[in-house]
């Protein structure tokens, strides 16, 4: 199971389940392994080359840091392994592949305007025959000027999940680079009429 933010709408149904008696453990769902990238942190600073601290804070984070945290808890106590993932590890899947393309580690001061969304974790999957499926979680504009000068035409992706549920900041030139075939929006239909400057295709 990978979780790629700790924004609670990313990772409701797998804190009922971790929560539950039986977890992860009961038929027909078993999970070996949680995969995630904790660095969500509230106020996580980190001294820059000036002396002044680097802070990432959100209004929400705390909470939202908290139930994520308890999500895990779970795992730590039932036995299921954890994952903490960093950005180039690659996972090998009989006839898959799945590449960790960026995580929160790289957006280490670079966060700005209280954005921790930045620190989502971008991943892509590849299935036999080479069909490509690029999640970008809720990546917005300063992720996605780090993964443009990480990647470049290589995030060409054959179906992409448009970031932040459609309504990121994800600027449209990023979107070119990765040219899908298939956009995929994880939102409700209400979300998908909108129309406003900062959605995608709307």
């Amino acid at each position: 199971w990978l979780l790629t933010v700790s924004c609670s709408d990313h990772y409701q149904a797998f804190d009922s389940i971790a929560a539950s008696t039986k977890g992860f453990s009961r038929e027909p769902l078993q999970v070996d392994c949680v995969a995630y990238c904790p660095v969500n942190s509230t106020n996580v600073s980190i001294k820059q080359p000036s002396g002044n601290s680097f802070v990432m804070h959100h209004d929400h984070l705390y909470f939202s840091q908290w139930r994520f945290d308890n999500a895990v808890n779970p795992c730590r106590k039932n036995g299921t392994r954890l994952c903490v993932l960093h950005t180039g590890m690659t996972f090998s899947f009989p006839g898959c592949r799945l590449e960790i393309l960026l995580t929160g580690d790289d957006m280490f001061g670079r966060i700005s305007d209280r954005r921790f969304e930045a620190a989502s974790t971008v991943c892509r999957f590849t299935a036999p025959g080479g069909v490509s499926m690029l999640m970008l979680s809720d990546a917005n504009a300063q992720s996605a000027d780090r993964m443009r000068a990480l990647y470049g035409d290589s995030l060409k992706s054959d179906i992409c999940q448009a970031a932040g549920h459609g309504e990121s900041d994800f600027p449209p030139e990023v979107y070119d680079l990765i040219r899908p075939s298939i956009l995929l929006y994880p939102c409700a239909q209400w979300a998908y009429d909108l129309t406003t400057d900062a959605g995608v295709g709307v």
